[in-house]
This record gives C-alpha cells, structure tokens and sequence, in this order.
C-alpha cells in the first residue's frame, strides 16, 4: 500500500483491477533482493535433516498467489507456470479469484472491525476446522455455510457503515484534491509522487507522513496546499448533499454510461428542487457511485 491504502492508487494510477497486486509483486522483489534471493537459491533453511531450497518457479508461484495468472498464458488450459493443476487448490487460499474466500478478506475484515470496535460474527477459526481440499465444488456444509455468510455480511457492514459513511468520504476527497496539488511541487528523492510510484525504493518511502511532512514544510509553493489539509484540521469539510440507493433491477441492464445518466439525472434534481437552490452556487460538485453486496461477482 502507498498513503491512505487504495485512495493513493486512485490518485496517481491508470485504473486497473491488478495495480495493487502489481506493487505488491515488486515490493516483495525488492525485500528479497538484498541478499535474501541468493541465499533462498542456495541454502535456506533445514526441515526434518534435509536443506530445502527455493526454485525459480517458486517465486513464480508466490508472484502468481499475489497477481493471478500472467496475462501472456490467460488463455492457457493451465494459465500458472508455479505450481502445477493437481495443486490447483493452492491458488484460491490467499486470493481466490473464484468466490472470494480466502485469507486476504478474512484478515482485513477481523483487522478492521478489531479496530473500529465492530462485532464480528465471522470465526476463521471455525472455518480452518471444516476446510477441506475437494475435488467436487458442492455447496459448502451446513456447519459452515452460516459462518460464510458472515464473512460477507461483515464486509458489506464495514463498507455500508464506515468506508461510504459522508464523514469519511468528505475527508477522503479533500486529501485526494491534496494529493493531486502536490504532483508539481512535493517532491521526495527529487521525484514527483506519481515519479515515486514507478521507482520502488522511493515508493518504499512514501506513507501517510505525506500529510504531515507537507504540513511542516518551508516550501512556499505549498501553502495552497496546506490551506487544503487545514480544512480537515478545522472540520470545514466538503457538504455532504444527498444519496440514493439504486436497486440492482434499476441499473443491472444499463451499460456504465447509461449507469452514469441515471445518476446524473438524479443529481439535477437534486440542484434543481426549491430546498437545495443555494446548492447551485457550488462550483465544485462530486459524485461518486460505489456498489456493495453479499457475494463475489
């Protein structure tokens, strides 16, 4: 992760469902190129008298964990070259592309409603007692197939109640007009932030400090940005207007622009009813469209 986790790949990439996985993949490269590679290669640890080395389609096999598989053998019977279809199970316990159970989801969501003081009824516990490798996809056990509901249930909670709350958003947006100031002037290393991101050693070193290091800066060709960050300081944070849920049958046959007017049919109603006609003063105006379910698409 970069400053403020997801909201920074927003900011400062292309849009791409792997981005994340992308960096993670050259963080890990760079951990292991300081001498740990070689030593992986020769000689790395011992397991019951035997001196256990790692192959080079071993760090295949943990880039392929990390990303899935390479886009140049998508089309492939067998698309992974780490490991080979008889440990086919193996793909799906840290990132499973196929229903989204795996350890990834289970970690983050028992992490953040640890954090945020929610209830979770989801046992990881439980589940690692009833996991079983099979060859068969049958509809999960009775034992554990309301535990896996909780484990989807928590997550959309977690969205619904805290990653879309107004507050949270209206402070994420302020600090994404802030990230997006400082490409022409923050500099670290003599690089820009989105220059930073392509370089892992630098990328290494930019964390949520971004904030605080602009903020003590005697740069003076950031003071508009400061005077953007004090607004969350101060709580003068962007209004939050309206929301609307729109039901899967309104929109599941609307393609992504059809979609979009929808929405922005509705935000015109919004400026134009006699209550909100102050609104209409606002030059600025966000909107974003998030979806939240039980289940993996």
């Amino acid at each position: 992760h970069g400053p403020f986790s997801h909201l920074f790949e927003e900011v400062t990439m292309e849009p791409s469902e792997k981005l994340h996985e992308e960096q993670s993949v050259k963080m890990f490269d760079l951990l292991i190129s300081h001498g740990i590679k070689k030593k992986m290669l020769k000689e790395y640890y011992k397991y019951e008298g035997k001196t256990l080395r790692f192959k080079k389609r071993d760090f295949d096999f943990i880039h392929e964990l990390i990303e899935g598989a390479p886009l140049s053998r998508s089309s492939a019977q067998w698309p992974y070259s780490g490991r080979t279809q008889a440990k086919s199970y193996l793909y799906e316990i840290v990132a499973n592309k196929c229903t989204g159970i795996d350890v990834d989801k289970m970690d983050y969501i028992s992490r953040d409603c640890l954090h945020l003081g929610m209830k979770s009824n989801f046992s990881h516990k439980r589940f690692m007692m009833f996991a079983r490798v099979c060859c068969n996809e049958d509809e999960p056990k009775k034992q554990i197939s309301i535990n896996m509901y909780e484990l989807f249930h928590n997550r959309y909670m977690l969205h619904y109640t805290v990653c879309h709350h107004r507050v949270k958003v209206a402070i994420e947006t302020i600090i994404t007009d802030a990230l997006v100031a400082a490409e022409d002037h923050y500099k670290l290393g003599g690089k820009t932030i989105s220059e930073a991101v392509l370089d892992p050693k630098t990328f290494m070193k930019l964390t949520d400090d971004i904030v605080m290091n602009i903020m003590q800066s005697t740069n003076p060709n950031l003071n508009n940005l400061k005077k953007i960050i004090r607004r969350i300081r101060k709580s003068e944070l962007y209004k939050f207007v309206g929301s609307k849920i729109f039901q899967t049958r309104e929109i599941n046959n609307l393609k992504t622009a059809q979609t979009m007017a929808a929405v922005e049919d509705w935000l015109q109603y919004i400026k134009t009813t006699s209550e909100n006609a102050r609104l209409n003063r606002w030059q600025k105006w966000i909107n974003q469209k998030t979806m939240a379910d039980f289940t993996v698409k």
